[in-house]
């Protein structure tokens, strides 16, 4: 049962209109979605999941305005995103994207494989917060589609609120402990607290 779940993962996608199927080579483009999780600062970078909507790719063989296109993206930023970019945001991007690859290593945490799991199987990297931004909603969708998205995403926004919160009152080291705790956010606790 493990081999066809893993094997299965590992599948292309079969939708034509896959990020996985446009982006073959690494690719700078520009790319709108929705944020799916609570960006997450670690010091250095911040790393959040974005459900693709369309995309914009760059030369001059390729469409000149943006595609409709499906799948995920593990979005990595150089930066710390403002407040305001909350799961649920739906945000345009400047990113460099290209596929997960598995390093030949015998033995060796297989990150493509657990990025799979998560029906994840493109990442993208933003230099700075100056090449992402919010973007408005489509003016014809339905407001009852809001509420559904309002919902959908109110468990990742709570998440956020808890982090913010615990780090604007307790001193860092216990902040990260809390956030380990309460909204299983690990990215900022050490090693030895670990």
């Amino acid at each position: 049962v493990g081999l066809v779940h893993t094997q299965g993962a590992l599948q292309p996608p079969a939708e034509p209109n896959h990020i996985f199927h446009r982006i073959t080579d690494k690719t700078r483009a520009t790319v709108v979605g929705t944020i799916l999780d609570m960006p997450e600062y670690n010091g250095s970078a911040t790393r959040l999941s974005l459900e693709c909507e369309s995309l914009l790719l760059p030369g001059p063989e390729a469409p000149s305005s943006f595609q409709p296109v499906r799948g995920r993206l593990q979005l990595t930023l150089q930066d710390q995103l403002p407040p305001t970019f909350t799961a649920g945001s739906r945000v345009m991007a400047i990113a460099t994207i290209d596929r997960f690859h598995r390093y030949k290593t015998p033995g060796t945490f297989d990150f493509r494989l657990h990025m799979a799991a998560k029906g994840i199987l493109c990442s993208a990297w933003v230099e700075s917060a100056n090449a992402i931004e919010l973007v408005a909603e489509h003016p014809e969708s339905a407001s009852y589609l809001n509420r559904i998205d309002a919902l959908r995403f109110f468990p990742e926004q709570v998440r956020q609120h808890t982090a913010d919160f615990l780090e604007h009152h307790l001193e860092r080291e216990v902040a990260v402990v809390f956030q380990a705790l309460l909204i299983v956010s690990m990215v900022n606790i050490s090693p030895q607290t670990l």
